[in-house]
């Protein structure tokens, strides 16, 4: 079965960490211009550049926001993890869903259809990236780092003294 076929939905629910109900589009795309991301060696590294924070990934919430950038179908993740693993299909939606809900909750995902050309190709190898967690699936998770917000929201341009960036303008 080509993942193209799967059938949709129009949203999961769960409980968050706030344990509010929140429901999960099926169809993602990353907040873009405001985030920024870069995966190396299997380390995803999310920045919000309106909040001035920045995120890691672990491996399989690395593997499932690369198959998300790319395709923004929350509802074929969660079938190729189940279809392929061992696990029960409501533990790795329930997993899945609330790492979606963070992400979305941090600004870093938003409803939405992602409209860059994906050739078949770069679906079926993060397909393969994806599906290769299902195996012994574990719960994907994000870090949030506050360290350099102050920092990351600084306007290099209008924000400095004269000595330039990183130096902010006293506050008056």
């Amino acid at each position: 079965m080509n993942i193209f076929d799967l059938q949709k939905s129009t949203h999961y629910s769960y409980k968050s960490r706030s344990s509010a109900v929140m429901s999960v589009p099926n169809q993602l795309k990353v907040n873009e211009p405001h985030v920024v991301h870069e995966t190396i060696d299997g380390e995803t590294v999310l920045l919000n550049l309106r909040k001035g924070l920045y995120y890691s990934l672990n491996d399989s919430g690395s593997a499932l926001w690369d198959y998300i950038q790319l395709t923004g179908d929350s509802v074929a993740a969660i079938d190729l993890l189940t279809k392929h693993g061992q696990a029960e299909h409501k533990k790795v939606a329930s997993s899945v869903n609330q790492f979606l809900a963070e992400l979305i909750e941090e600004g870093l995902l938003v409803n939405g259809k992602n409209t860059d050309p994906v050739s078949e190709t770069e679906v079926n190898s993060m397909a393969e990236r994806l599906r290769s967690f299902a195996i012994g699936f574990s719960l994907p998770a994000m870090r949030k780092y506050t360290d350099m917000q102050d920092l990351l929201l600084l306007d290099p341009i209008h924000d400095v003294e004269e000595e330039g960036w990183p130096e902010p303008k006293e506050k008056e």
